[in-house]
Order: C-alpha cells, then structure tokens, then sequence
C-alpha cells in the first residue's frame, strides 16, 4: 500500500470517529505523537489534514489537534505519550512504530 493510500484510510477511519463526537458538546480532539520534528513530518501530517477536509473535516473548525514531537530523540516518546494520553483525545495517532509502542505502555 503506498504512503498516499495509508493516509487516505487513516483519514476514512478518523472521519468516522469524528462523526460519532461531533454529537457531543465539545470537538474531537485528535492527538499526534510523533518520534521526527513537526518540519520533516510536515508532509504527512499535510496529507493527513488534506484527506481530512477532502471529506469535509476543517481543524479548527471541526475538531482540534494536539501535537507531541520528540524530535529524533526516542528516549523522549514515553513522556511525550503520557502527556498525550493524560490529555484525553477521542484518538491518537502514533508514527512511526516507537511511537505507537510508547503509546501502548502509557494507555494502560
């Protein structure tokens, strides 16, 4: 599956479960852990806002975003999930891998 497909799917999926908050009183709240620097992630997370508003999703607007990045430094992934996970998102996104595991550890 190419990068641009995965990002599509991931899109499809975060829609549906911001549907099922948009009934809510406040908006989806969507966490991102990420284990590079918001510069060099900066193309997926653009495709992932892209497919987002191609299916009518506006950050802002429609739901909020919190960032976590460890900037290259993996022995901070474990705090940086805490602080995600203490924040209490509708979802959470973790890239690449050592990001999900911390993720993991912490939503225990």
């Amino acid at each position: 599956m190419r990068r641009r497909e995965f990002i599509l799917a991931l899109g499809g999926a975060v829609a549906c479960s911001l549907r099922v908050r948009a009934q809510q009183r406040r908006k989806p709240l969507i966490g991102l852990l990420a284990a590079a620097s918001p510069q060099s992630a900066a193309p997926q997370d653009q495709a992932m806002a892209d497919g987002l508003r191609d299916l009518g999703y506006v950050e802002g607007r429609d739901y909020e975003m919190i960032i976590r990045s460890a900037f290259g430094d993996m022995s901070r992934l474990p705090q940086l999930a805490q602080e995600l996970v203490n924040a209490k998102p509708d979802l959470i996104i973790g890239a690449p891998t050592p990001s999900i595991v911390a993720l993991q550890l912490h939503a225990r």
